[in-house]
Formats: C-alpha cells, sequence, structure tokens
C-alpha cells in the first residue's frame, strides 16, 4: 500500500466509521423498518429547488417532539360564503375550491374532499363580513380536543382568523377553522368589484390548517430568507414528508428525519 491507502484505513478513521455504523444500525434497530413509502421523487425535486441536502433534515426535523397529522388523512372540506357575495365569484370560487382539493390531494397525501355540510367536515372555510357559522362549527366538535394553533383575527373589513384542534393524546388533527373577510368585501356586491373576483388561495389556507407549526422548520425557513415561491415549496415539502405512509402520528423529529434520508439513499 501507499501512503494515501494507509491513512485511509488508520485505526482512528476505522473506529469511526465502526461508531458510524453502529449508530445507524442502532437508530434502524430502535425504529424498525418503514411501514409505507416517501415519495421520494417529489422530495427530490424540493430540495433540488432549495438547495438542500439530506443531512439539512437533522436541523428541519430533528428538535420536533413529536407531528401532529391528519388521522385518517380523508379530510372533507365544507365552505361557507357570505350571501352578499357577487353571485358570479361565488361560482368561481367553488369551483376553485374544487380544483385546488383535488391538486392538494395529489400533492400532500392528504385526501381532501368537498363536505357540503359543516356539520360533516373537518376543516370549514368562511368567506364573509364576518363569522357566522363558527361557533356552531366548533361547538360540534369533540370535547376532548385541544387548541394547537390560532391566528389571532386581524382588524377591520380584511380580517383573518384561523384555529386548529387536535388530539393531543393521538397527536392527531381532527379540525380546522379558516376565516378570511378580504376576499367577501372585494368582491360583495353591495362594493364595486375590485379586483374581479382574484382567485382566492386556498392551498395556502390548507396547507396551514394541516400542520402543526413547529419552531425548528419555521426558523430554518426564516434563516434562509426563502423567496415567496421558495416558501411554498418548502411547506408543500413539508407537508408530503409528514403525511408521507412511512410516518405515523406521533413521530418525532428524529425518527422522521432518519427515515426520510434513509429513503433518499
Amino acid at each position: 500500500m501507499d501512503k494515501g491507502e494507509t491513512e485511509l484505513l488508520t485505526p482512528s478513521k476505522m473506529i469511526v466509521i465502526a461508531g458510524a455504523m453502529a449508530l445507524l444500525g442502532a437508530c434502524a434497530e430502535r425504529f424498525g423498518p418503514d411501514s409505507g413509502t416517501f415519495p421520494v421523487a417529489a422530495i427530490r425535486a424540493d430540495m433540488a429547488t432549495l438547495n438542500l441536502v439530506p443531512a439539512d433534515f437533522d436541523r428541519i426535523l430533528e428538535p420536533v417532539p413529536s407531528f401532529y397529522r391528519w388521522a385518517p388523512q380523508d379530510v372533507p372540506v365544507a365552505l361557507v360564503m357570505g350571501a352578499g357575495l357577487d353571485r358570479a365569484c361565488a361560482r368561481k370560487t367553488s369551483a376553485q375550491l374544487d380544483q385546488s382539493l383535488a391538486e392538494l390531494s395529489r400533492d400532500s397525501g392528504i385526501r381532501f374532499t368537498r363536505a357540503a355540510d359543516p356539520a360533516q367536515a373537518k376543516i370549514l372555510l368562511e368567506l364573509a363580513a364576518a363569522p357566522a357559522a363558527e361557533k356552531a362549527f366548533r361547538e360540534a366538535a369533540p370535547i376532548n380536543l385541544t387548541e394547537t394553533l390560532r391566528n389571532p383575527p386581524t382588524e377591520g373589513p380584511k380580517r383573518w382568523e384561523t384555529w386548529q384542534l387536535s388530539d393531543t393524546s393521538k397527536k392527531t388533527i381532527e379540525r380546522a377553522y379558516v376565516f378570511d373577510g378580504r376576499h367577501y368585501t372585494e368582491n360583495s356586491s353591495r362594493n364595486p368589484r375590485l379586483n374581479a373576483c382574484k382567485p382566492f388561495d386556498f392551498p395556502q389556507f390548507l396547507r396551514y390548517a394541516s400542520w402543526k407549526l413547529e419552531i425548528a422548520p419555521l426558523n430554518w425557513g426564516l434563516e434562509k430568507q426563502y423567496t415567496e415561491a421558495q416558501l411554498l415549496t418548502y411547506d408543500r415539502m413539508l407537508l408530503r414528508i409528514v403525511n408521507a405512509p412511512a410516518v405515523t402520528p406521533g413521530a418525532s423529529g428524529r425518527e422522521v428525519a432518519f427515515r426520510v434520508k434513509r429513503a433518499l439513499q
């Protein structure tokens, strides 16, 4: 052997390699085989857009104590629009929701469907001058749920508000509510149509309501100063990972990071 080859096999380096292999083996034994798969091709594409490498998931995911998600992943969504909304805009907005649910279902692994009755929904979207359906929707939810997300309402006619209820013993998201007054205000039949029924960003709100905000993933996005387009990709990637068949409700960040890195090998 020449000197370069000898250095590759020094005892100290062999110890490091053996230690790393032992650590990987211990993790595999602790977490066991995957119960499902990850959408690897889609995750790789997102990583390329964000210039991520698999090791980055140690910082993004590993600090999270446990991940919450919809379970089962069949999530009916109801839409309530204020009576004063322009009729043509109301029809257009309703059709847009159907399209958004189909696209987001393909994109996230969550099976979003349309519910005609808010009483049968897990997510209620309300576009109106003021919340009217929220109270009944919340009161109909199981009493053992805990509020795991709340965005305090902004003031004025363009206010918006979001909350989420979860079963903390099962680590599952069970109900979510989104209110937006801006779309109604700008397209009310009583007011000039300022934006000619500009499309409502249903995917953004549905992703937000389907994710229990965690500090580590949030800090990563802030630290990298992602553009709006990159943030969309980042949020989409996280939702894909957390809702993959290989991840169970309550899985720790350490486990999810290990499983997704193993899938990307």
